[in-house]
């Protein structure tokens, strides 16, 4: 039933994947990531509060890793390092190695050591120049540094990036479906 909602999902039907939510979460012995899943269908962001309060109950990866990213936007910038480190180092399955290397610069920022978090979040972007995440990244860390140079540098690389995207869908857009 996962499946069933993954591919719901991609095409944009909203009512398929909650049918299909519904039915993997039927039963006693309930899959923890069908559980969070449905939890987080209807809304984009759920609050800290409910965050934790799934936290006690299921123990998947991402779910560790949207409480973590809560905890360091809402300030809990030691409990947020806990559970990065939990997700880095010991938590095999990852649900994003770069969401979560991303929400690890963003919390070494919030904790003071910026510099530290603009060479991790270069290194990143230099790694993967294709992948936007880096770099919406970089443009936080710059304005939250008030580093207009860097902001500036890194949104003309925004803009090039999706230039580029969009040029490349357009292209596979003018193939006929036969190559």
């Amino acid at each position: 039933h996962m499946m069933d909602a993954e591919l719901a999902k991609a095409k944009g039907k909203a009512g398929q994947v909650k049918k299909a939510l519904k039915k993997a979460t039927k039963g006693r012995s309930k899959n923890p990531y069908a559980v969070y899943a449905r939890e987080t269908a209807g809304q984009s962001n759920p609050g800290l509060g409910r965050l934790e309060q799934l936290g006690k109950k299921l123990k998947t990866p991402r779910l560790q890793l949207d409480i973590a990213k809560a905890q360091s936007d809402n300030g809990k910038l030691v409990e947020a390092e806990a559970g990065f480190e939990t997700l880095l180092w010991g938590q095999a399955g990852a649900p994003d190695p770069v969401e979560t290397v991303l929400g690890w610069i963003d919390l070494l920022d919030r904790k003071g050591e910026s510099d530290t978090a603009r060479t991790l979040a270069e290194s990143v972007q230099a790694s993967r120049p294709d992948d936007l995440r880096p770099v919406n990244q970089l443009i936080n860390l710059a304005d939250r540094n008030d580093d207009e140079d860097s902001a500036a540098k890194w949104v003309t690389a925004k803009i090039r990036l999706k230039k580029k995207s969009r040029k490349a869908k357009e292209a596979n857009a003018a193939k006929p479906a036969g190559t």
